[in-house]
This record gives structure tokens, C-alpha cells and sequence, in this order.
């Protein structure tokens, strides 16, 4: 083949590998394709996309920011008398090796995969990820002659898609060659998971849409906060922006544990000390991505897009820019996109901006361009239709 310019094209082509390994801690066979592209020579690789599952166990494919990584999280159905599992196991996009993998199914119950709680969430080292799942259940205690009464009372769930979800949590995976293995003390760094909140953390608050903070010495987070009523209801979220919600800065240190069996040894694991509010306590907020940061930036930037507290639903919105400090105290938090009232019609316009009506932000919103400025990328209602803004 030749280019416009009259000179030979190389020579390609595609091949498409399927790729098959034994999951042990899963007790299944993973299998998986990818597509290669060769030069006319064979060491010559061109390019490579990421593993592609098709099985029905794998429930979510997390991609790190170098490219180089699959978090991939299964749910290996019940079998030949053995139990259900949740299994994570990190793949390197190259060759599709398992790099590692851990059973999940002691420590939570079902992951947040939606919008609303957010899909996992990488740290830009490619060495940590934070996600949502619902709290494990309390364990008895086996010296009680009987059942405590907290077993008995009532918990609401979300309804609506989370009929059933109780107790959303946040858990951090940490890999063997993470910066953060090193407040671990560990004889040999090993794939590990914490959990990072409780119930009494910030109140009644529960927390999803969780993202690391550039910090690379300790994990620190934003993530989305959800409050009940005063009495305790929990009202609708998925379709509701104008819900008690705000955004919470966290802070994670290590801590002591005794173990939560008998047989457990002591051991150092990461803990959210603190949650601090970014946001006002009268706007509904939600969706905070980091602004990428730059090598002389000490200051971490968050954007979030945020609707009046209460009213009616499913109204403008705003697009909110928190700054914070080193201590992750809010700086500044102003407004980037303002609440439309009224479209501005002043300059004739046939068809003018009616406001940001935005359910979330998309997970990677930046658009960066060749001067280092920074855009927001989103869908919103226009008219009768959803369309791109940046």
C-alpha cells in the first residue's frame, strides 16, 4: 500500500490472541482476548489493546492511568459445593499475566458499580485503587448466649437500584509495589484491602465516588457523602440531585489492628482518620474529579458540579472549583458555571445557553490542550436534547 505522498506504507497486521489461566483463589479457568498489531517485523509490536473479558463472572474492568494495568473483579457463582467468591486480580495489559489476585468475599459484600457510588478509582502511580461495596456483615460474637440486639434493627436501604444496599463503604486495595506499602510494615509487600470507613466516621454519612488526591507519601481522597434525614430515612438518590450530599475531603493514616479472627496476627492497616466538608452545606453536590496537576502545583484542585439543596428536581446546576491546601483545608471554592435562571437572549440568539443540566460528570472529564489549559468535558440537556459541552 502507498501514502498520499507516493511512498510504500509498512506492512501490518492484526492478530487476536485468546488468552487462558487457572485462577486460584476464583477456583476457575479466566479467559480473555486481545488484539496485537505487528510491523513487517515480527519483534516489531505496534500496538496493543487492553484485555477483553466476556465471561459473565467478570462484573467491572478498571484500566490504570499509565495503561499498563486491569483491575478485573469477578463473581465466581456457587459450585460443586463450594461457595460464591469476589475475587480482584491485577493484569498487565501487555502479555495479559496475572500479576496478582485476592479473595474479596470476607471482607465486603457486593460492589458500587454505578454512577451514583462510582466505579473503582485508581491512584495516578498505578499502584493503589479505592472503590465502593457494602459493608460486611457484623460477626457474632461466640462467647454470647445469644444474638445481640443490634442484629435486630431496622436499617433502611437506598431503594429505587440499591434496594437491598445498606451500609456503602469504602475499601482500598493496595499493590505489592505501592509507596504506601512502606506504613504497612510488612515482611514481604503483598497484595492487601482496608477498609476505610464506618458508619461513625461523619454520623449517618455514607460515602461513594471516591478519587485519590496526587499524594504519593499517603492516600489521601474526595469522595461524595450521603446523609440522611434527620430521622434516619433514606430518600431516593439515583434520580434525586437535590438530596443531602457533599464533598468530603479524607484523610487516610495507618493504624494497629488486633486481627479480626482469633488466629489473626496484629497487624498495621490504613484507616480514614477524618472527613472534612469541600462543599456548602445548602447545595446538593456530587461527581469530584481532580484536576490533573501540574510539576510546580502544590495545591490540589477539584471540581464538582452541584444543585440547590431540596426543590424541585432535577434542576440547573452548577460547576463548582474547590482549591485545597496541604492540609486539605478548602482555599477557595468558586463558581466556574453559574445557575441560569433566565437565558441570556440580549445578543439575539435563536437558541441560548439554558444552564447545565448534568446527572454526572464523566470519570475522565479533562480536556487538556497544548498550552496546558484545562477544560471540562460533560453531556447536557439542551432543549429536547443531550448534547457535549466542554
Amino acid at each position: 500500500m502507498t501514502r498520499a505522498d507516493g511512498s510504500l506504507r509498512p506492512h501490518t497486521a492484526t492478530l487476536l490472541v485468546s488468552l487462558s489461566q487457572r485462577s486460584l483463589s476464583g477456583l476457575t479457568k479466566r479467559s480473555a482476548t486481545q488484539s496485537l498489531v505487528l510491523s513487517s517485523s515480527p519483534s516489531d509490536l505496534v500496538a496493543t489493546t487492553p484485555l477483553s473479558y466476556t465471561a459473565d463472572e467478570v462484573k467491572h474492568v478498571a484500566l490504570s492511568p499509565d495503561g499498563s494495568r486491569q483491575a478485573v473483579f469477578r463473581q465466581v457463582a456457587a459450585k460443586d459445593g463450594k461457595p460464591a467468591r469476589k475475587v480482584v486480580e491485577i493484569v498487565r495489559v501487555l502479555d495479559g499475566r496475572k500479576e496478582d489476585e485476592l479473595d474479596l468475599s470476607k471482607e465486603h459484600g457486593d460492589l458500587y458499580l454505578d454512577s451514583t457510588f462510582g466505579p473503582p478509582s485508581w491512584h495516578p502511580s498505578s499502584t493503589s485503587l479505592v472503590y465502593t461495596a457494602e459493608a460486611p456483615a457484623p460477626k457474632p460474637d461466640p462467647s454470647a448466649l445469644r444474638p445481640s440486639s443490634t442484629k435486630f434493627e431496622y436499617t433502611p436501604d437506598f431503594g429505587e437500584t440499591f434496594t437491598g444496599r445498606r451500609e456503602p463503604t469504602l475499601f482500598l486495595l493496595v499493590l505489592a509495589d505501592s509507596s504506601f506499602q512502606g506504613a504497612l510494615r510488612q515482611e514481604k509487600p503483598r497484595l492487601s484491602v482496608h477498609r476505610l470507613t464506618s458508619p461513625d466516621l461523619a454520623g449517618p454519612v455514607v460515602f461513594g465516588q471516591p478519587a485519590f488526591l496526587p499524594d504519593t507519601e499517603r492516600p489521601r481522597l474526595v469522595a461524595t457523602g450521603y446523609a440522611p434525614l434527620g430521622d434516619g430515612r433514606k430518600l431516593g438518590i439515583v434520580y434525586c440531585t437535590n438530596r443531602r450530599a457533599r464533598i468530603y475531603a479524607l484523610k487516610v493514616k495507618p493504624e494497629q489492628s488486633d486481627g479480626d479472627d482469633e488466629d489473626d496476627k496484629p497487624k498495621v492497616v490504613f484507616r480514614t482518620a477524618s472527613a472534612t466538608p469541600i462543599s456548602s452545606a445548602d447545595r446538593s453536590a456530587r461527581s469530584p474529579r481532580i484536576l490533573p496537576s501540574t510539576p510546580d502545583s502544590v495545591a490540589s484542585r477539584v471540581v464538582y458540579i452541584s444543585n440547590a439543596l431540596g426543590g424541585p428536581h432535577a434542576s440547573c446546576a452548577a460547576l463548582q472549583l474547590a482549591t485545597l491546601s496541604a492540609s486539605l483545608a478548602v482555599d477557595e471554592d468558586r463558581t466556574v458555571v453559574a445557575v441560569v435562571d433566565v437565558p441570556d437572549t440580549k445578543d439575539d440568539a435563536d437558541d441560548p445557553f439554558p444552564g447545565l443540566y448534568v446527572d454526572q460528570l464523566p470519570s475522565e472529564p479533562f480536556v487538556v490542550g497544548p498550552d496546558g489549559e484545562v477544560a471540562v468535558a460533560m453531556t447536557s440537556v439542551w432543549r429536547t436534547r443531550r448534547v457535549p459541552l466542554v
